[in-house]
């Protein structure tokens, strides 16, 4: 946690460097908006434990390729698309989602495939935790490169608002995306015993 408030911190940083000077933090940034992003590293944890539950402790060996052939279609963007219908935001907002889906991929692939050492995803609980770790610093390292086109993500009240209530959602951690998995799982490649 201390990790994700620091990046926060230097994110917030960086958004306000490109603010006019008279602006206070309070103007720029809602307290709905730093719920949001402390709402979504919290929750995070929640969903690697639910990977461990629903799909490594059913013989699944996912790999870093299952992005591509399942990961994306079946639950990314579903979830990007339910967002967008439950607050009400527009094509834009989805493109900016999902630029920021697939940027997120392409450097996780990159950056933390090699923590796996060749392994799959299960095969060992710490490399997934390594990878989880490795996952959200590239996630903030995104948010960060892309700091102008999300600065309407982070600074609109309003928006963070129904962000938050799509993302603050017990349902949606420990109901729906553990839906997905048991989906993944149902069809999964598994160990050969």
């Amino acid at each position: 946690m201390r990790f994700f408030s620091f990046f926060l911190i230097c994110s917030t940083a960086l958004l306000l460097s490109v603010q006019p000077a008279g602006a206070s933090l309070l103007d720029i940034i809602s307290p709905n908006c730093i719920r949001l992003l402390t709402t979504i590293n919290g929750r995070t944890d929640t969903l690697f434990s639910a990977y461990q539950k629903e799909i490594c402790s059913k013989g699944c060996t996912p790999s870093v390729s299952d992005w591509d052939e399942w990961t994306y279609e079946n639950v990314f963007l579903p979830t990007v698309e339910a967002l967008v219908v439950q607050t009400g935001m527009t094509s834009t907002v989805r493109d900016r989602f999902l630029e920021m889906g697939n940027d997120v991929a392409t450097m996780v692939k990159r950056d933390c495939r090699q923590l796996l050492q060749g392994k799959h995803f299960c095969a060992e609980p710490e490399a997934l935790q390594d990878w989880g770790k490795c996952f959200k610093t590239r996630f903030v390292t995104v948010a960060i490169k892309k700091g102008v086109k999300l600065l309407p993500f982070i600074t609109n009240a309003e928006i963070c608002r129904r962000e938050l209530l799509f993302f603050d959602r017990d349902e949606l951690w420990h109901v729906i995306l553990p839906g997905y998995m048991r989906l993944y799982a149902a069809t999964c490649p598994k160990d050969e015993l």
